[in-house]
């Protein structure tokens, strides 16, 4: 049931450069894990606040139009674990963009409530 509510991002998934231009999207999910795995071996509880905090700002957009839609939303984990569920699968995806993996993260998440 979550596919289809998520499916909607991956038409960004086309060219990440096309969706900054346009100013679709912004901000650091238009990074490649290369780029997140670089910064938070150089500086990990800085990287951890400043990317985990996108993400749980990304994640909450998603349930905006789930909730809009009323079907059921996400629930948010904390920034720093959803920061290291991220990282984790960008370790095996480093010339993919953030915000394509952290979709993929999404659809492993519970469902909340529809209310």
């Amino acid at each position: 049931m979550r596919l289809p509510a998520i499916s909607m991002f991956f038409l960004l998934l086309v060219s990440a450069n096309a969706v900054a231009e346009d100013g679709i999207m912004r901000g650091y999910g238009l990074s490649q894990c290369s780029e997140l795995i670089s910064k938070h071996k150089k500086d990990k509880r800085f990287t951890e606040i400043i990317y985990g905090t996108w993400m749980v700002g990304f994640i909450s957009g998603i349930n905006m139009q789930l909730f809009s839609d009323e079907r059921p939303r996400h629930l948010i984990p904390e920034p720093a674990k959803v920061f290291e569920g991220v990282r984790q699968r960008c370790e095996s995806k480093p010339d993919a963009y953030v915000f394509a993996v952290l979709v993929d993260y999404v659809a492993t998440l519970p469902p909340g409530t529809k209310k």
